[in-house]
C-alpha cells in the first residue's frame, strides 16, 4: 500500500476538527455520505476517518446548491 501520508483519526477527533456532532458524522459514515475504514471490532462497525477527505467532501457538499422543497 503506498504511503500517501494520510492521517486517519477517532470519529471524536473527527468531530473536534470539524465542529460537527459525532452523531451526524456516523450517520453520514453509516450511509458512507463520508469516506471512512470500517475496522471492525465486535458488536458494531468503528470507523476511522482520513481527515483530509473527508473535510475535503463536506467541503464540496457545502457548495451544492440547495434544492427548494415542495410544498
Amino acid at each position: 500500500m503506498k504511503d500517501d501520508g494520510a492521517k486517519f483519526v477517532t470519529l471524536a477527533r473527527l468531530s473536534e476538527h470539524t465542529g460537527l456532532p459525532r452523531r451526524w458524522l456516523r450517520q453520514q459514515a453509516d450511509l458512507g455520505r463520508i469516506p471512512s475504514v470500517d475496522i471492525g471490532k465486535a458488536g458494531g462497525s468503528v470507523y476511522r476517518f482520513n481527515l483530509s477527505a473527508v473535510v475535503e467532501t463536506l467541503t464540496h457538499r457545502q457548495r451544492r446548491p440547495l434544492i427548494p422543497l415542495k410544498s
